[in-house]
């Protein structure tokens, strides 16, 4: 019975022809590889011829062939990708990050996305770009005169910040929350969620009084997703929030003794993997006395249970999206911006 229907169904879809690429470019006058391209978005169509020929696509009823696709795919895939270009990796006023942020936590980005790009045929440039020395318009000539038509953005210096630049010559990829405006497309890790499951994991081997000590600055970084994950949890498990106010500069460690026989938590979560010794230097044992958990494991030092926020995927993700909309043509500002997230990785270390 199955088979009769199946039969019967691809009988009826047979008398229908199926509308080609070589049906579009007779109507459209040009050649099937300009209908090819134009679906691409590819740069080398001109925009009006584009779209005529996606106008004429539509009219027609075209849709591509997903078996062609995917064969079409597979044989690029087995193939050497040729040298495609040049993306830029953009640092905008780097001079004013920390730089163990830049070497330890961006870097590890733009080594996902260069090992990432390398498949697509491209290579990555770092360019600079300091304000206080270069106009916007003096910054982008240089990048077209690079032949650059992609541009991964390097997390901004401050949280909150607003840009000027020629953002329609490219097609841009945000790294995290700190560009405030204009609102491009971005990629960053799931720190809310890895926040959450964080708890959920201190959570089952017993932990009930965790505090939260970040520095104000990291955490509005991340769009206070760290906080929102904490006080989700605390809330959803009927637990009081315990909140130290923590800060990298300058350390405040001076009150934690006090913090800790007042509220007497058994756990801290932080984005400081350097809490661990701050805590050993004030004579209190990790774990046995207090354990910390970290949501941002970067480094491996101290030994600190947590996520890895899986930096290089990130860089790697960028890079998918970034040919993505170079292929489609797509650039400047979307009209609605699209954010990807990232799952950490958990690593199980001695600090719990």
């Amino acid at each position: 019975m199955v088979s009769a229907i199946f039969s019967l169904l691809t009988q009826e879809s047979m008398k229908e022809k199926r509308v080609t690429q070589q049906d579009v470019a007779k109507a459209a006058g040009v050649h099937r590889t300009t209908v090819s391209l134009s679906f691409k978005r590819h740069p080398s169509i001109p925009e009006d011829t584009r779209e005529r020929v996606l106008k004429i696509a539509k009219k027609m009823g075209y849709c591509p062939d997903p078996m062609l696709s995917a064969l079409a795919s597979y044989r690029s895939g087995l193939q050497t990708r040729p040298y495609q270009g040049t993306l830029a990796w953009l640092l905008i006023d780097s001079h004013l990050l920390p730089m163990d942020w830049h070497d330890l936590i961006y870097h590890t980005y733009f080594l996902g996305a260069e090992e990432q790009a390398k498949e697509y045929g491209y290579n990555i440039e770092v360019f600079d770009y300091n304000t206080n020395e270069m106009s916007a318009k003096r910054m982008a000539s240089i990048l077209r005169a690079r032949n650059v038509n992609g541009i991964l953005l390097s997390p901004q210096s401050l949280p909150h910040t607003v840009r000027e630049f020629v953002w329609n010559d490219f097609s841009f990829i945000s790294f995290g929350y700190t560009l405030s405006s204009p609102k491009l497309h971005l990629v960053t890790a799931a720190q809310y969620r890895s926040t959450l499951r964080l708890l959920d994991k201190m959570h089952q081997v017993g932990y009930r009084r965790i505090a939260f000590a970040f520095d104000a600055t990291h955490d509005a970084r991340v769009d206070h997703n760290f906080l929102a994950g904490y006080l989700t949890f605390q809330h959803t498990n009927g637990m009081t929030p315990l909140i130290y106010p923590y800060s990298w500069l300058p350390k405040t460690m001076d009150s934690f003794l006090e913090f800790y026989r007042v509220n007497k938590p058994d756990a801290v979560i932080t984005g400081d993997i350097n809490l661990v010794r701050y805590i050993r230097e004030l004579g209190l044992r990790v774990p046995e006395d207090i354990g910390v958990g970290s949501p941002v494991v970067g480094s491996r030092a101290y030994g600190i249970t947590g996520f890895d926020e899986n930096n290089r995927e990130i860089g790697a993700t960028a890079v998918n999206r970034l040919v993505n909309m170079i292929f489609r043509g797509e650039k400047g500002i979307p009209s609605e911006a699209q954010c990807t997230l990232v799952d950490g990785i958990w690593v199980e270390g001695e600090t719990l």
